[in-house]
């Protein structure tokens, strides 16, 4: 798992989100126009200083979304938000692992990330076919690795 924060030189908030995930076939660059905007942090500002303290706060409630998984339920870990669309990682937990994919949720208007456990995914779009197992442990010492190199 990769998630950083790149500078494109280009528009401002946009394709500056390098996320790759190899077990999934996934790389791709999403936005952070809603990282800018969320008005749940910092909502006064709107700058690259701004979308690290979101990026980093994000992680956290990835991390404490997965130590609350009891065994047989699913968490919903958002990274792409969109105006359409929200495209997040579906883990569920078995026993002592994780399995995982990738969908993505209608969500018309879209979201703030800091908002992540306050809205309701209702419609799935999408789920990758490809999926990945990995023990609990090692999927959080990868989200704590990424939040980590997040320089605030």
């Amino acid at each position: 798992m990769t998630i950083s924060i790149i500078s494109t030189g280009e528009q401002l908030f946009h394709d500056d989100l390098y996320v790759n995930f190899p077990e999934l076939d996934i790389e791709q660059y999403n936005d952070t126009y809603y990282f800018a905007l969320d008005s749940g942090i910092l909502p006064e500002e709107e700058d690259e200083r701004k979308v690290k303290i979101v990026l980093n706060d994000l992680l956290t409630n990835w991390e404490k979304s997965v130590e609350a998984l009891s065994n047989e339920s699913t968490a919903l870990l958002p990274i792409d938000f969109s105006d359409q669309y929200v495209g997040a990682l579906k883990v569920r937990r078995k026993d002592d692992h994780l399995t995982v994919h990738y969908s993505t949720y209608r969500m018309d208007g879209g979201m703030f990330p800091s908002f992540m456990n306050k809205i309701s995914f209702d419609e799935e779009i999408f789920t990758s076919k490809k999926s990945f197992t990995i023990s609990v442990k090692d999927f959080l010492a990868e989200i704590m690795r990424e939040r980590d190199k997040i320089e605030v």
